[in-house]
């Protein structure tokens, strides 16, 4: 398959970008400056097909990995604001257009205090997207943003799901929870400023044996340690110290019931 390519020299750096034409996968790394990156995106997308302007609506869903079960919202009536998630849960954002642009960009964004508490990472464009859509990995900084950015565009550009993201929840530090947020912009809206962020509190996780679903079996590794009082000094107590005061007790079981069931992929 042949790739056409634009390569632009500046001072110091020669940066190229590739991109699949009459395919609809592409996924690429960079490491440059954001907004040069996003010039150097736009005209690639020029150069590839003309550029034709519709009205409507791109969208993000976020479901478990596994599934097409959705991540509930805190409010019906508030958009982005997720429940919590726990630690292992794997879930996957996808970017989707209810019309057809012929071309379309956007990213999303993840600030450095969150990298170590979870990683994006991108699948193949669906069809959907266009044979001349891609995927751009790349970090920008001061201050440490790590980006994918997204281009639908081709003859075949249609309605429906055009990216998806996979996300894992890995880590809650010395935490409890910790509040994660991720940004999504559309660049027909702005190219400076998130549409809006994609929040979620992750917990430290329930699913004690990693079977991806909390059970009785995570029941029963909870009352193993019933009334320890030297989790902060052994293993943990293999996690059931759930808010991390040192012991397993009435507070660690209330917050292992909220998940009581809950899957985490």
């Amino acid at each position: 398959m042949k790739k056409k390519c634009l390569c632009i020299r500046y001072p110091f750096r020669e940066l190229t970008l590739s991109a699949y034409i009459g395919h609809s996968n592409g996924i690429f790394s960079i490491k440059s400056n954001k907004l040069l990156v996003k010039q150097i995106l736009l005209v690639l997308a020029l150069i590839i097909s003309p550029v034709s302007i519709t009205s409507g609506t791109i969208s993000t869903n976020v479901f478990l990995r596994d599934s097409n079960t959705p991540i509930e919202l805190v409010d019906p009536n508030i958009p982005h604001i997720y429940q919590d998630i726990m630690v292992g849960t794997k879930l996957k954002i996808v970017v989707s257009s209810d019309t057809i642009k012929r071309y379309w960009g956007g990213d999303l964004a993840l600030e450095e205090a969150y990298w170590p508490y979870g990683i994006l990472t991108p699948k193949e464009p669906l069809p959907a997207a266009g044979d001349s859509s891609g995927i751009y990995e790349q970090e920008s900084g001061p201050p440490p943003i790590k980006w994918i950015s997204f281009i639908a565009d081709g003859d075949n550009v249609a309605a429906g799901d055009w990216f998806i993201i996979d996300y894992n929840a890995v880590d809650t530090g010395d935490y409890n929870s910790v509040d994660f947020n991720i940004g999504f912009y559309d660049y027909d809206i702005s190219w400076d400023d998130p549409n809006y962020y994609l929040c979620f509190s992750q917990v430290r996780t329930r699913d004690f044996n990693n079977n991806t679903v909390v059970d009785f079996q995570d029941y029963a590794i909870l009352a193993s340690y019933w009334q320890q009082t030297n989790c902060s000094s052994s293993n943990g107590c293999e996690g059931a110290d759930l808010n991390v005061d040192g012991s397993v007790d009435f507070d660690d079981l209330m917050l292992f019931c909220e998940f009581w069931l809950e899957k985490t992929k």
